[in-house]
């Protein structure tokens, strides 16, 4: 620690000393730097990713008109969709000319859901009059959708993930975290898909990875400004 003297004009033009004290170094500068970090696992994993990324786009441009807008939802939910912006972006574009047809007579909740949430992240209006036809004169849901699991009784897994999103919803979190319990979330439903799920734990753990080497940098770079 050590300070210096410098000289600077005050208001009436007159030259006052300020003295600066040298900032001890970020407890954090040392933990980073600690982390352990195998660039060759960082190369696996692109190479396997490379190796599963045009599977996975296969997969998605094979599925057709809901089946799509459901798989969107799940990129993004498992924080894929950053792999998939341009077929994404083309989908939405053209299935949102289609939305009534695809909303006509969709009587299932969760499907109806789904397609509003994607097409509103993705900045299409679809008015939320979709919803009109779950409920009663009243304006309250209707009681037959007590009988739906994603809004009766919930498996331990599902009522989780409910709690997160009414705590803090998706939109308004970060997308890592998002994705990493998203997955955990994933894994544990029974019709997952292994590749799929095997893509977004391969992706997160390279994007963790590649966080951790970029603050070592910008750590170090810190540390030696401040030397």
């Amino acid at each position: 620690m050590f300070t210096t003297t410098s000289a600077s004009p005050t208001s009436d033009g007159q030259l006052s000393n300020r003295k600066f004290k040298k900032l001890p170094p970020s407890e954090w500068t040392d933990h980073f730097h600690s982390v352990p970090l195998d660039v060759s696992e960082m190369d696996a994993l692109k190479r396997e990713i490379e190796t599963l990324k045009p599977k996975m786009k296969n997969m998605f441009m094979s599925s057709q008109g809901t089946e799509r807008i459901l798989m969107i939802y799940l990129l993004v939910s498992l924080g894929l969709a950053y792999h998939f912006e341009d077929e994404i972006y083309d989908t939405l574009k053209e299935s949102f000319t289609k939305i009534e047809e695809m909303m006509d007579n969709e009587e299932d909740l969760y499907t109806v859901s789904i397609h509003f949430w994607v097409f509103r992240t993705y900045s299409h209006h679809i008015s939320s009059d979709v919803f009109t036809r779950f409920k009663e004169s009243n304006g309250d849901f209707k009681e037959t959708l007590k009988e739906d699991p994603r809004g009766g009784t919930c498996p331990p897994h599902l009522s989780m993930h409910i709690q997160n999103a009414l705590y803090l919803s998706q939109r308004w979190n970060m997308e890592m975290l998002v994705g990493v319990k998203y997955i955990s979330f994933y894994e544990q439903e029974e019709d997952h898909d292994k590749m799929l799920l095997r893509f977004a734990k391969i992706s997160f753990k390279l994007l963790q990875l590649q966080y951790i080497q970029d603050l070592k940098i910008l750590t170090k770079y810190v540390t030696y400004l401040l030397i």
